[in-house]
């Protein structure tokens, strides 16, 4: 009996583990910045689900934002490629924010679960990012070309980056975002390499 008990709480646990690779997952959203909007157009991309306009807020603004995921991402320790490009119809500012996917909460939980996730080497190309290996960091702890909600999202060390000695650590909650130029009719390609971090079911605890 007691083997039995054991050999479920196992299954269990390896099942938590793999249900927890199998839902943090890596998300980039887009949406135009300023007086002059720009409507954003979805071309293709690779390593994730789907590159769409926004399907949520007034059916008029959802041509000027995009969402691009959600890519589950193994808990292998591995970096993993990801990649996707968009046509801006016309000139103005654009803000890219990185952050893990959505994940639903169960019911009577106040908090959302968070999926960690890592980014880095992130490149643009039709574009210009800044800062995108996050390699420059300031004396006060902020991370130039970068706005974020905390102090905390660099980790530093050779073994989180991909080269270098930095990356972030974003989730749905706690992300990142900069703001670019883009030029009318000029195709746009964002590169980076991703990498699953941590899975917090109940941040609460």
């Amino acid at each position: 009996m007691k083997k039995l008990i054991l050999l479920n709480v196992l299954v269990f646990s390896v099942a938590c583990l793999a249900s927890a690779s199998e839902i943090v997952g890596a998300r980039v959203d887009l949406h135009s910045s300023g007086k002059n909007r720009v409507e954003l157009t979805p071309v293709n991309a690779k390593g994730f689900n789907r590159i769409t306009n926004v399907p949520w807020g007034s059916a008029n603004d959802r041509k000027y934002a995009l969402t691009v995921g959600v890519k589950p991402i193994r808990n292998d320790g591995k970096w993993h490629d990801i990649q996707f490009k968009f046509i801006p119809e016309s000139s103005g500012n654009v803000i890219i924010t990185i952050k893990g996917n959505w994940i639903a909460k169960p019911k009577g939980q106040k908090e959302l679960p968070q999926g960690w996730v890592l980014f880095d080497n992130i490149t643009l190309t039709g574009a210009k990012i800044l800062n995108g290996s996050f390699e420059e960091k300031s004396t006060d702890g902020k991370i130039p070309g970068w706005k974020r909600k905390s102090a905390d999202y660099i980790v530093s060390g050779k073994d989180n980056a991909v080269e270098g000695r930095n990356a972030v650590k974003v989730c749905f909650k706690h992300n990142m975002w900069q703001k670019i130029k883009v030029e009318a009719n000029v195709e746009v390609t964002f590169s980076a390499k991703v990498k699953y971090a941590e899975y917090v079911a109940n941040p609460e605890k």
